[in-house]
């Protein structure tokens, strides 16, 4: 196909600028939240290996049945990369 190589270039252009303004949003929308009282706290190696496990355990409750399949996968991957 022609178009291909054009296609996915344009469709790369396009998640780059869509995922830089809903980082931009949802920075904008933490900070608002901070004003109005929100407090965020951190959490350390330990208490995080404690949550890892949780979602470990569950997991096969969890995907496909409470949440779908590609959105728990998502999440899982989006919070190895914090």
């Amino acid at each position: 196909d022609r178009y291909h190589e054009d296609l996915i270039s344009i469709t790369n252009t396009i998640q780059a600028k869509h995922q830089n303004s809903t980082s931009n949003a949802e920075l904008q929308a933490i900070e608002a939240m901070k004003e109005y009282g929100l407090s965020i706290h951190t959490i350390n190696e330990q208490e995080t290996a404690l949550w890892q496990a949780e979602v470990v355990r569950i997991e096969s409750y969890l995907r496909g049945n409470v949440i779908p399949e590609s959105i728990y996968d998502t999440v899982i991957e989006l919070t190895k990369k914090q």
